[in-house]
């Protein structure tokens, strides 16, 4: 097997690009929360419940460049204090505003489906 080249039976992952609806919705709740969450406090709260993803798989995941497994998406939203739902509801725009209070966000959700 010549070098860049897939072994037969390794996961491809690089066709999933905008099959992932988790990773956008897991940014967006991991940056809308009232204390930022950054990717290595996400990573240690995965790692207290048994889940061991690092920074860098949580950045694939919200690149849609990793596909999230079950047990990973229940994880990610109990870490998170959301209902694993939220991973999935269709959301049309996430912004993320800085308040006056500094290091203080604030989320805003349009939601495209009521």
């Amino acid at each position: 097997m010549s070098m860049g080249e897939i072994h037969p039976h390794m996961k491809k992952s690089a066709s999933i690009k905008g099959r992932n609806v988790i990773g956008w919705n897991l940014r967006c709740l991991r940056r809308g929360q009232s204390r930022k969450t950054t990717l290595e406090d996400l990573a240690a709260r995965l790692a207290v419940r048994g889940v061991l993803l690092d920074r860098s798989a949580i950045g694939r995941i919200e690149n849609n460049a990793r596909y999230v497994l079950d047990y990973e998406a229940l994880a990610l939203a109990d870490a998170l204090g959301v209902d694993v739902a939220a991973l999935f509801k269709k959301f049309d725009s996430c912004e993320v505003a800085s308040s006056k209070t500094p290091g203080k966000a604030r989320k805003i959700f349009k939601s495209g489906a009521q």
